[in-house]
């Protein structure tokens, strides 16, 4: 193979890892998968990478424009991934093996709702998710309503919560019925547990970091999960995994 033809066999690859990332993305979206696309960037830094080898090889107009634009392109997605969507690690104030501690919230039907309701003759998985303006988020809920069976077999209730408020939570639970939605509009609960994403709403205000907890019958705080990014989320069948290793009867 010639050099000439290394070099366009380089670049025709190079367009279509470009393709590729992208194309993956939207079916993951469709598919309602919530992780963290870090093949997205990866093959957009090899794309670039290629279409650069190529570039340097046999240098034209086109392919420093579209070498150009993979570049731009890979960049804008480690920005993404690295800076826009990454979350902060859980640094407290809960801590495993330690009573949640005292708050008083409201369900989405204004009723009260704080830390003596997290004991019980269930144990809880508390689900803090941003909000209904979230589709993410929407999904993620989705996936745990479809599981409430599950979730009921291995009798643990599922509350999610957010800083909308009771208008916006009621529409929540008429939603999704076998999940119980906090309205915590006052951010008592999102404080106690220390999960306030500031200025994370597209309108600029605050909205709670994703973060599942799991809490024993006794209150007591059993795990802390913290995604890497939003688009990671818990499946079902990670939950009740966890909940089984983790939450003693």
């Amino acid at each position: 193979m010639t050099t000439s033809s290394n070099d366009a066999h380089w670049f025709r690859s190079a367009l279509i890892l470009g393709f590729l990332g992208p194309a993956l993305f939207v079916f993951q979206l469709f598919s309602q998968r919530l992780a963290t696309p870090w093949y997205l960037p990866a093959l957009g830094t090899l794309a670039a990478g290629l279409a650069l080898c190529a570039t340097l090889k046999r240098r034209t107009l086109g392919r420093t424009i579209v070498t150009g634009l993979l570049i731009l392109v890979a960049a804008f997605e480690w920005w993404m991934l690295l800076g826009v969507m990454k979350l902060p690690a859980y640094s407290g104030p809960l801590a495993v093996g330690k009573a949640f501690p005292a708050f008083t919230s409201a369900r989405a039907d204004g009723t009260s709702f704080d830390q003596t309701n997290l004991a019980g003759a269930e144990a809880t998985a508390l689900v803090f998710f941003r909000g209904r303006w979230c589709p993410i988020c929407l999904m993620e809920l989705d996936h745990l309503e479809r599981r409430q069976e599950d979730f009921a077999r291995k009798n643990l209730r599922v509350v999610v919560v957010s800083l909308d408020d009771k208008e916006k939570s009621a529409k929540t639970q008429a939603q999704f019925p076998h999940l119980t939605v906090v309205a915590d509009s006052d951010r008592r609960l999102i404080d106690a547990a220390g999960v306030l994403h500031e200025k994370a709403n597209p309108d600029g205000g605050d909205a709670a970091t994703p973060t599942t907890i799991l809490i024993d019958k006794a209150g007591v705080v059993r795990w802390i999960f913290r995604p890497d990014g939003v688009l990671r989320r818990l499946t079902p069948d990670e939950i009740l995994n966890a909940t089984q290793r983790e939450v003693k009867e």
